[in-house]
């Protein structure tokens, strides 16, 4: 569902956080091959380590709400660990 039939699309974090999404072409710049919702978040430095827990929640025009959630088991959650990534290589 696009922009035009959702109000919005948010990602709540377990800390209370929530993300806006925005709905647009990809790749941004030039001539987009796929149009979807997205957004960036960046992690902060003294972010807790470990699995990192959320739910996607779309809202459409009439106000009614559904939710995602990943699976519930660690090895399928997105988890944030200590460091500094390095750059892909070449």
């Amino acid at each position: 569902m696009d922009d035009i039939t959702l109000k919005s699309v948010v990602v709540e974090l377990s800390d209370g956080q929530k993300l806006n999404a925005k709905f647009g072409g990809h790749p941004p710049r030039g001539t987009p091959t796929d149009f979807f919702w997205s957004l960036h978040w960046m992690i902060p430095a003294d972010y807790p380590t470990g699995s990192l827990v959320y739910k996607v929640v779309a809202t459409d025009l009439d106000g009614r709400t559904q939710t995602w959630e990943p699976f519930k088991r660690a090895p399928t959650q997105l988890t944030v660990i200590a460091g500094d990534p390095e750059p892909a290589k070449q």
